[in-house]
C-alpha cells in the first residue's frame, strides 16, 4: 500500500537527530541482528537498534537467562 503525503513523508526530528522516514524497527532477542538491521535500512526503515541485554545476562557471562 503506497500513500502520498503532499508535504513529502513524515519526519520525526529529537533533538539534533532526524529519522527520515518516521519508521521504527522494534528490537526482537535474537532476530535484529546487524544483517537484519542492514535489510530493514535498505528497505526503508528510518530507525534501526539492537535488542536490549539484561543486567542478569551480564552476571551470567552473557549467557540468555530465562525466569
Amino acid at each position: 500500500m503506497s500513500h502520498v503525503y503532499p508535504a513529502g513523508p513524515p519526519v520525526v526530528k529529537i533533538g539534533a537527530l532526524r529519522i527520515d522516514p518516521a519508521l521504527a524497527l522494534a528490537p526482537m532477542a535474537g532476530f535484529t541482528g546487524h544483517p537484519f538491521r542492514t535489510l530493514a535500512r535498505q528497505y526503508g526503515c528510518g530507525l534501526v537498534f539492537t535488542e536490549m541485554i539484561h543486567a542478569r545476562a551480564l552476571l551470567h557471562g552473557g549467557e540468555y537467562v530465562f525466569f
